[in-house]
């Protein structure tokens, strides 16, 4: 009986600990500009069925690019609310991981974010209200691999790094822009493992409880200015319906957290 517990433990200590998904990224050849739309990536993205993304990869010795895009509402929906970590893992020796937190969440704006994505109306002015919301997500906030926050820093690529979302027809492209090599003088940028590989996982951010809301001085962690959170590592239940409190809204604890892992390989 204890043979087979144990057995049980490791099958779940290696499930868990697996790498979901294999790609290579492509060679850029041509300019790729970050600006929340998919331009630069048609017929470059790979739809993830699982996880309702389609994601992209090109680089070249200074920078990776990267565009995720979504329709579903829900997965749009937890993205904006809460924001999502993308970790960056060389897996190898004293090369550390580092990640981008990106939309950050603001209390009552993002919280009004998935309100929107919930609300039957007309797609314009829903398209309208996420745009203005989303203006002032003007920084990334840069985050070490314990998940702890290194600083925030503007989004148009000054410190290398470059972050654009766009929204447009329920249609979500995020583009990112991320430096392999040190970028002028700033000390953070990516490190790739010997063999040209990085370990990538995209985690949403944990929902923020109601509980949280009501007491300030709860465990919320809050970094120059803005709301912090740990991103969420562990796979929840499947989204649930509409919000049965508030007509038309979503009901933010059944929406599924976004958590994957991407073994990639980059172009030579």
């Amino acid at each position: 009986m204890k043979k087979i517990i144990w057995l049980m433990i490791s099958i779940v200590i290696i499930t868990t600990a697996c790498v979901e998904y294999e790609t290579k990224s492509i060679r850029k050849e041509s300019e790729v500009v970050i600006d929340g739309k998919i331009d630069d990536w048609e017929g470059k993205l790979e739809y993830f069925d699982e996880e309702g993304f389609a994601i992209g990869f090109q680089n070249d010795e200074e920078f990776l690019y990267i565009c995720l895009s979504a329709t579903d509402r829900k997965k749009v929906g937890r993205l904006l609310s809460t924001g999502i970590t993308i970790m960056f893992d060389p897996e190898e020796g004293t090369k550390k991981a580092i990640g981008i937190r990106y939309p950050v969440r603001q209390g009552q704006n993002q919280r009004d974010l998935m309100d929107t994505m919930g609300m039957q109306e007309d797609r314009a002015p829903r398209a309208e209200r996420m745009k203005l919301l989303l203006n002032d997500q003007n920084e990334f906030l840069l985050v070490n691999q314990e998940d702890f926050p290194l600083g925030s820093y503007p989004i148009d690529g000054s410190r290398g790094f470059k972050v654009k979302l766009g929204l447009e027809n329920d249609y979500l492209a995020y583009e990112l822009r991320i430096p392999l090599i040190p970028f002028m003088e700033f000390e953070h940028f990516v490190h790739p493992n010997d063999d040209g590989k990085l370990l990538i996982s995209i985690n949403s951010v944990e929902m923020e409880k109601p509980e949280q809301r009501k007491n300030p001085g709860g465990s919320g962690e809050r970094f120059g200015g803005m709301e912090g959170g740990r991103s969420g590592g562990a796979r929840g239940g499947r989204a649930g319906g509409m919000s049965r409190g508030k007509p038309g809204g979503m009901d933010r604890s059944s929406i599924e957290p976004i958590s994957f892992e991407i073994s990639l390989e980059l172009a030579k």
